[in-house]
């Protein structure tokens, strides 16, 4: 991501990819059950538990990212809905930018998604006591907090 000009869609694409990953990551810092599917059956909350399942072929299923967001904006208190529609919203514009082949980060200016996408990384890290510079780096997270701070 880092390697991209921020202004590119490639950027976007990148972020939100890694906001995904560390919402699901927060997430399993709870509790790796709190990401299992159970629509259809139990056997994917049985193998998040740490055990095998006995079906035969099986293959774990885990809860969607607009789920996931939802989630954490109902446990983790410094995660807002804000923080969750946002979330739910840059990883939707990835979904139609690698399944539809829409130009989905097209035309979407950086600095109305960056400050959003940093402040959500930022308390999903935090929550797994982590912070911005584990993920971007000393230099690119100083930049980070500026955002932050300009938008709110």
């Amino acid at each position: 991501m880092l390697a991209t000009d921020s202004e590119r869609w490639e950027y976007a694409l990148w972020s939100s990819l890694s906001l995904e990953f560390l919402a699901r990551a927060a997430l399993a810092n709870i509790s790796p059950a709190l990401l299992a599917d159970s629509k259809e059956g139990w056997a994917s909350l049985f193998h998040a538990l740490g055990f095998k399942p006995t079906e035969a072929k099986f293959t774990p299923k885990s809860i969607p990212v607009s789920e996931v967001f939802r989630r954490l904006a109902a446990i983790l208190p410094d995660f807002s809905k804000e923080n969750s529609d946002f979330g739910i919203l840059h990883t939707g514009r990835r979904n139609s930018e690698l399944h539809s082949g829409e130009a989905a980060f097209d035309g979407i200016n950086a600095s109305k998604w960056q400050p959003d996408y940093y402040h959500a990384s930022e308390i999903l890290l935090r929550s797994m006591g982590m912070a911005l510079p584990d993920l971007i780096g000393e230099e690119e997270a100083q930049v980070a907090v500026k955002l932050i701070e300009a938008a709110a």
